[in-house]
């Protein structure tokens, strides 16, 4: 996880990634899921999300993880758009969300 904060202290942004503990080989996970990250309102179009991003692949790939996964992301999210665009990725399941009304 990883926190980012302005000169005053505020969080301006947040990111979260955790071990696949699916994809372990000899002792260690050899993947990363990468579930969440956010941005606040007055930081978006600043590159802040951007830096994020690159930093949670930066940091995957020094710690020795071969793949990150780019875990359930919404069809007409901007975390979408930049993973497909900076890392060239495709979808690999669709999911559907349904509403039970008794």
């Amino acid at each position: 996880m990883r926190i980012a904060r302005d000169k005053k202290d505020n969080i301006t942004g947040i990111l979260l990634g955790f071990p696949d503990l699916y994809s372990v080989i000899d002792g260690k996970p050899q993947q990363l899921v990468f579930k969440t990250i956010a941005v606040s309102p007055e930081m978006r179009g600043s590159g802040l999300g951007i830096y994020l991003f690159d930093l949670l692949h930066l940091t995957a790939y020094k710690r020795g993880y071969r793949r990150v996964i780019h875990a359930l992301m919404h069809c007409d999210n901007v975390s979408l758009k930049m993973s497909m665009k900076r890392n060239h990725s495709a979808p690999l399941r669709k999911y559907a969300l349904y509403q039970w009304k008794p």
